[in-house]
């Protein structure tokens, strides 16, 4: 073998995998990130003058039905939940699923529609989501969204 094809070869072997097709997504009431066609990490729907958060796509398991506090930090502005663990009915792991509060909806929907980057921080880690295009999703689920 050429020294030319052995050093392609290793060189293919140490490069990443392509990335999971990701895109902002409106499923119902809900509008989230979506990987491979699932919403996954950071969700938000609202409804009925509610609104609600879920966090989700770690493999950690919590125990069901305690209460966990969760971050979300969008541009440098932190968010702060009260969550309760559920089983994930997709994975091994646990998702948090949380209300959110009339005066937080809005100007934390708003923050992710029109923010740069976030990061969501749980007991099972934190982990970055990306905003682009979340604008169009979250804003159409806005409208439902309690106001303060």
């Amino acid at each position: 073998m050429s020294p030319c094809l052995l050093v392609l070869g290793m060189l293919s072997s140490l490069m990443a995998a392509p990335a999971a097709a990701q895109s902002w997504r409106v499923v119902g009431d809900m509008a989230g990130l979506s990987v491979d066609g699932r919403l996954t990490g950071l969700a938000v729907a609202c409804s009925g003058g509610r609104a609600e958060i879920t966090l989700s796509g770690f493999d950690t398991k919590l125990q069901g039905g305690e209460r966990y506090t969760a971050g979300v930090t969008v541009d440098d502005t932190a968010y702060l939940f009260e969550t309760r663990a559920r089983d994930d009915p997709r994975g091994p792991g646990s998702i948090l699923v949380g209300a959110i509060s009339k005066q937080v909806a809005t100007p934390f929907v708003e923050a992710l529609r029109r923010g740069r980057r976030a990061e969501v921080a749980t007991p099972a880690g934190h982990y970055r989501i990306p905003l682009s295009g979340s604008g169009k999703a979250l804003g159409s689920i806005l409208p439902a969204c309690p106001a303060p």
